[in-house]
Formats: C-alpha cells, structure tokens, sequence
C-alpha cells in the first residue's frame, strides 16, 4: 500500500490557488508532482517512486485541483515552522495508482 499522509491542511487564496501543508521529510524533493483522479484522493510524490496519500481532500480542494496546472506544498516541522517551499505540478489522470509498484517512474 502507498503510505497515507498523517496529517494535512489545505488552504486556498482568493486567487484560487492550493497551498498543501504536510509534515517536514529529512530530504530535499526531486520532481515534485501531484495525481489527482477527480475524487477525494490524491497522490502526492515527493520524489520518483516517493509517493504519500492525501485522503480525504476537502470538497473545495476536489473541485480546484481539476482545474489547477500547479500547487504550492510547506513542509512544517512539529513546532509548526516552514522548513520548505515548493511548488508541484498536477496531473489528472483517470485512476491512481494503489501500490508502489504501479507507481509512474
């Protein structure tokens, strides 16, 4: 199974863009991306083959992140610091994948 991300928020600015706030990994991202197949999950990779699930977005966020090309992701220690600021691209695809081996490379 992909692991599921812990804990998450999601915000949105009045320009409509997402901003995901996850807990701090010790490494820098390589590649970051977003899957999203149109429900209320999404897959988030960090690195090729490094993927966490965001499960249960806000109903908000299902409705935006079809439309949206690009999210911004902070990685906040457990005293609630931003340690980093990234950007991911989203990709919509028709399903996700459910296990690591059917992860994109």
């Amino acid at each position: 199974m992909i692991p599921q991300e812990k804990k998450y928020e999601v915000i949105q600015n009045p320009e409509g863009e997402l901003l995901f706030g996850i807990s701090v990994r010790d490494d820098e991202p390589e590649n970051p991306r977003i899957l999203y197949d149109g429900s209320k999950h999404a897959l988030l990779y960090r690195k090729d083959n490094e993927a966490s699930l965001l499960d249960y977005l806000p109903e908000l966020a299902q409705k935006t992140l079809r439309e949206l090309k690009e999210v911004s992701i902070a990685e906040f220690s457990e005293d609630e610091e931003m340690v980093r600021f990234y950007n991911a691209p989203v990709h919509n695809l028709a399903k996700l994948p459910i296990k690591p081996s059917d992860l994109p490379k």
